[in-house]
């Protein structure tokens, strides 16, 4: 944008100063730094953080301030549930997933499933709201099982599991976990026909590490790289950051820019102004046309 001239602010370039402040992943030092930001320095924007809870805990303070503020890596029902005026969420939450996920289900003829997870706090919501979504189906869970970290109970759930011969497999678990779920289900010659894995199967690395095994495997995506709309995308992605894109938060963030860029070419920096544009405008992104419906 800089190189450009600067962001466009009803007509007028502006060079962005970008400050980036690292919270060593403490909260409170997260926290403290966004107080600081809007409270006393008076930035005109903010960014999102990282993570669930530090994501959860920003917005309830970007909304006290008044700053218009669209979140992307966070992946947690109760951050929509909050209801927050000045809070936008660009990536879909889990109960718009868990949706489209046992809608898919429906559609390909599936009968059983197995399910596992971890004792946390995302994968556990999002299998209770993966359960509200499936209690409308006629889909059962012949099988579910709480799966470690560190991968110790892996190989004994997979048995257990294998000895159900269910249509699909859902996993809510974290990136080791899957790690773990497919080199043990590769031992095992477990392959249902549906394999899916969430989030962090759109990781390219995790691609990488499983090799082939990545065949047949489903997960937590927004805009494949096969949409020829998306080409350009993933190449600059990788002409600036000289690695591979996600197609899961890499997408919601870029597109969460598009749509701060041009609300603020329309309506300038008015917090109040840029929250009702946002709010009530459908916005053409690379994820599609976006258009908020709880702000």
């Amino acid at each position: 944008i800089n190189e450009a001239g600067g962001l466009d602010v009803q007509g007028v370039k502006r060079p962005i100063e970008f400050v980036a402040l690292d919270d060593n992943s403490e909260l409170d030092s997260c926290i403290r730094h966004y107080d600081n930001l809007m409270n006393n320095e008076k930035v005109d924007l903010i960014l999102p953080p990282w993570g669930n809870i530090a994501n959860i805990n920003v917005a309830q303070l970007a909304n006290r301030y008044q700053y218009p503020i669209l979140h992307t890596s966070v992946f947690s029902q109760k951050i929509v549930d909050l209801n927050l005026p000045f809070v936008f969420t660009v990536t879909p939450q889990p109960k718009v997933m868990a949706s489209a996920l046992v809608s898919y289900l429906v559609d390909s003829g599936v009968k059983n499933i197995a399910v596992v997870y971890n004792d946390d706090l995302y994968s556990l919501e999002n299998y209770a709201n993966f359960k509200l979504a499936l209690n409308k189906s006629k889909i059962k869970i012949v099988k579910d099982g709480s799966i470690s970290s560190n991968g110790s109970n892996t190989i004994k759930i997979i048995k257990d599991i294998q000895q159900t011969q269910p249509d699909a497999f859902i996993a809510f678990a974290d990136y080791y976990s899957n790690l773990s779920i497919v080199n043990e289900s590769k031992s095992l010659k477990f392959n249902p026909s549906i394999f899916y894995l969430g989030a962090h199967s759109s990781y390219p690395n995790f691609a990488k590490l499983i090799g082939n095994n990545v065949e047949g495997i489903l997960g937590m995506s927004i805009l494949s790289k096969k949409n020829p709309n998306a080409k350009k995308f993933f190449e600059d992605f990788i002409g600036k950051q000289g690695k591979e894109a996600d197609t899961f938060f890499s997408v919601s963030t870029f597109a969460s820019l598009e749509i701060l860029q041009a609300s603020v070419k329309k309506v300038g920096l008015n917090h109040a102004a840029l929250r009702d544009y946002i709010s009530t405008n459908t916005h053409k992104t690379i994820m599609g046309e976006v258009k908020f419906s709880n702000n």
